[in-house]
Formats: C-alpha cells, structure tokens, sequence
C-alpha cells in the first residue's frame, strides 16, 4: 500500500510552524554568539593587561620614560619606545591603547570593531560595552593624572566649581611636520621663523631662561627666588594654540574663526582650548567679591579682588594657589619691531590664550588673560595672535 505524502496545506503548516520556532531561537542563538563574542574579547583584554604587568617588570628601569603606551591599528600593535611590543601571542585589537603608567598602573582602551574594553588605573575589573571605538577612552574622573596618549606627557586636573582644568601648562607641540616648533626644536627658539607669517610656531623655554628680558625693568619682581619649573613651558602663537594649518591661515573669514571657540585646538581629545566665557566662568567661581557675568565680560588691565592671588602658584610666585590651579609666570613671546619674538617678563607674568578670537585690526586680535607679580587681581586683554602665551585646556563637557 503507498504511503500517503502531505497535502499541500500540511506542507505549508509545516513551514510555518518551523520559521515561528526559527524566529524564537534566532535572538537566543544570536545572543550566545554575541556573548561568546564579548567573553572573547574581555579574555583578550586580560591577556593584554597580563602581558603588560609582565612587560613592565622589564621595563621599569627605563627611569627617563614616564609613561609606556601600546598602540593598536587596523590590529598592529606599536609603541612610544621604539622596538618594544606587549608579548601577547591573541589577536591584537583593531584599535585603542594600553598605557603603563610610572607606578606600574595599567589603563586601556582598546577595540574589536564590534566591542569596546576599559580598564581605569585604579581599576581592577575590565569592563566590555558596545560603545563605537570613537567614544571608547580611558575611564577618567577629574582630579586623576591624564595621560596625553599623543606624546605621553601627564597632567594633573582639578575641579573647580562646575569645571575641569589642567592643574598644568600644555606642553604638546605636535610631531614631525605637523610639530609647530621652530626649527630650534626644543633646544631654542628660532626668532626669525618666530616673527614671520604664517605666525603658528611656538617654542620652549625653561624658568631661568638668559633669552629674557622686562619691559619695565624698574618694575622686575624681586618677592621670590625662583626654581626651575616642573616642567620645561611652551608658549604658542594663538594659530598654533588653535593648531591650524598654513593653508587655513591663507585668507580664513572672520566667520571662520568665531566658530574655532572651544575647539580642541592642540589639547588632547576631549579636551579644549577654553574661551572667554570659560575663563569668565572661573574667574567667577574663585574671586572672593565679583560674582557677576556683566564685570567680568570686559577687557580691562586690573579685574577681580583677588582671583589672581588665589590662581597664581605659591611656589613660584606670590600667589595662595588656592585651587590647585598653579599659573605659573611663565613669561610671553611678543612680535613687535622692537622685540620680535623674544621672550618677554619671564618671572612676573602669566598669559593664557582663549579660543575666543576678536577681530582684525592692525593685526589679528584674540582675547587673552593675564597675571602680575605683585598684584591681585588678573587682566583681560584683547592682542595680536603673532604673541606667545601658554595654554590651559579645559574639560569640553
């Protein structure tokens, strides 16, 4: 006797009795593999972490390195020390980095094109996520030391009010052809490329150096002797501070340049140059007495009560440093007939730049902030962006 076969309409039960049961297990299937995925992944980034405890332990003695940083590119691995790698034998990351810091701390952050992994350096658990490999940093909290992945320098940050500031100088300058030092390079300061269009240099310069001089030497500060910096200052020419181009500074708009404020300019991601509005939000939040937005948005040579005094470091000048802030009279690069491009009033001013820009007049003008030896208060100035000041990034969100 033949079997019987199905009807057609049995067949078509059949089929969609399957495609229901295949679209209930299709999420589940897809999340094991997901899972299996991440899990991967979070075991490759404790092999890395592992391999970079291993590497340090080789590496601690290298005592004129502060930090080790592994790099990861399309799943090359490189690093700031020429010939070194992490001895991890796993498929390397698509992107990210490691960072060992002096202390032997590890941090990461690192990419697989579909998961992201961080680890803080006070972290002991690696955390995996979904975020895009553009938005996977470095867990940070302001007050913690931040390391600038880009040239391995360390900053350290506070918070003041509802800001976060580098407690700090920028001493960043860029590498290779992008670098904005002058042919001098670190060792001293090309004047004539100084003073010269396209005026995007900018140029080191250590706390005694002899290239300086006063413009009032009747007026040089004698309070306190000073000791060498920290660390080595970098004073930029505001195009460098913003890090344009040659061929942006050709014949930018004025409309151009309003809209670089509070870009990152030569500070490190997530990061910016502050504008005015950022310095006037400081000042409030520090000065004693002048509390109001309409005092402080002005330009004017003596503002505030105290603000000065309370943001100026007590170790190198007069000041109470009562914030952390920690300015230092680092001195400013002035081009002029006179003096083009020499280091000027190194021990008795502090001049920050803004990403504000003002307007053209004789000269580009962008707005800058000052502080004196002896004085109090802090000045706001409108000046030629050919100038030389220092840089102070603030947290850009």
């Amino acid at each position: 006797m033949r079997k019987k076969g199905f009807t057609l309409v049995e067949l078509l039960a059949v089929i969609i009795i399957i495609g229901f049961i295949a679209a209930l297990i299709s999420p589940i299937v897809v999340n094991v593999i997901n899972n299996a995925r991440k899990d991967t992944f979070k075991n490759t980034a404790y092999g890395l972490k592992k391999a970079a405890e291993v590497k340090y332990a080789d590496l601690e003695k290298e005592s004129n390195i502060k930090n080790y940083i592994f790099y990861y590119n399309d799943g090359a691995e490189t690093s700031n020390i020429e010939g070194v790698y992490l001895e991890y034998e796993g498929e390397k990351p698509q992107s990210g980095y490691i960072i060992i810091n002096k202390e032997g701390d590890i941090a990461l952050a690192i990419h697989n094109g579909k998961y992201c992994a961080q680890k803080g350096y006070y972290q002991s658990t690696i955390t995996v996520s979904t975020k895009s490999a553009n938005k996977c940093e470095i867990p940070f909290e302001c007050g913690e030391t931040l390391v600038d992945i880009r040239d391995g320098e360390e900053y350290k940050t506070i918070q003041i009010g509802d800001q976060c500031w580098f407690a700090e100088n920028l001493r960043y300058v860029g590498e290779g052809e992008n670098s904005c030092l002058t042919s001098g390079g670190k060792d001293y300061c090309n004047l004539d490329e100084f003073s010269s269009p396209p005026y995007n240099h900018c140029c080191f310069h250590n706390a005694n150096s002899k290239t300086s001089y006063y413009i009032n030497e009747d007026e040089i500060y004698t309070g306190k002797t000073f000791s060498e910096w920290d660390e080595p200052q970098v004073l930029y020419q505001w195009a460098a501070a913003m890090n344009l181009s040659e061929e942006f500074l050709v014949n930018p708009t004025i409309e151009q340049l309003w809209a670089l404020e509070r870009t990152q300019g030569m500070c490190p991601k997530g990061w910016v140059v502050p504008s005015l509005e950022d310095w006037i939000k400081l000042n409030m939040t520090v000065d004693s007495v002048h509390k109001n937005y309409e005092y402080w948005d002005d330009t004017h040579i003596d503002l505030g009560s105290d603000v000065g005094k309370k943001l100026k470091s007590s170790t190198y000048w007069d000041g109470t440093d009562s914030y952390g802030f920690n300015a230092l009279p680092a001195g400013l690069r002035v081009v002029t007939e006179w003096v083009n491009g020499r280091l000027v009033n190194n021990g008795i001013w502090g001049r920050w730049w803004n990403s504000t820009f003002s307007h053209f007049d004789d000269d580009p003008m962008a707005v800058s902030w000052y502080l004196y030896a002896e004085y109090d208060e802090i000045g706001n100035y409108i000046v030629s962006v050919k100038y030389g000041g220092s840089i102070r990034c603030v947290k850009a969100n």
